[in-house]
């Protein structure tokens, strides 16, 4: 009984950031008014999330399951796929971001929660490194490819000066050309 509870709690109080994330947005949010918002105490939200950015990373990594994206990563690395199978890929993944974008522009434009997205690209790069031969030729390309592509989604997510299809024919173009490179 206390888990559902629990549940409910967790989900009022990121019903709240996000209501308030669009009212005033994210810099001038404070918690004493997501618990106010959540109706919840305010050493509540404390139990929980030590800030309002483990907030927003907590709201995203419930919307984007990070283990499709590595799934997806180890399939891009491990075997050759055709273009249109990338392109695929890509967009599944843009698609999904999309949905939350402007939670993403948070975390990529807000000094506290750089960490997060640098950890990330960081899982991806040592997946990759796993995939394929150890190999510095293959380092150097795994890194182009992997930051190039954090930089073209970036880029996206931060500006929003692209079509989904735009991004993904970007996207599939720099991985797929530089995959034949790599030594398996």
């Amino acid at each position: 009984m206390e888990d559902l509870r629990t549940q409910k709690t967790i989900k009022a109080i990121e019903q709240a950031t996000l209501e308030l994330i669009e009212q005033k947005g994210f810099s001038k949010l404070r918690m004493s008014e997501i618990a106010k918002k959540a109706v919840v105490n305010r050493n509540t939200i404390y139990l929980h999330y030590p800030s309002k950015e483990d907030i927003v990373i907590s709201i995203l990594e419930h919307r984007i399951s990070f283990s499709e994206i590595l799934m997806f990563t180890g399939r891009i690395f491990k075997q050759t796929m055709s273009k249109a199978k990338t392109k695929e890929l890509f967009l599944k993944v843009l698609e999904t971001i999309q949905k939350d974008r402007y939670l993403f522009k948070i975390v990529l434009t807000d000094p506290l929660l750089s960490g997060y997205m640098t950890s990330v690209n960081s899982k991806i790069k040592d997946l990759a490194y796993r995939c394929v031969k150890q190999e510095s030729e293959n380092k150097t390309i795994i890194e182009y490819i992997v930051s190039g592509t954090f930089g073209v989604m970036e880029r996206w997510i931060i500006f929003q000066n692209h079509d989904i299809n735009e991004i993904a024919n970007q996207l599939t173009e720099l991985s797929f050309s530089n995959m034949k490179m790599l030594k398996r």
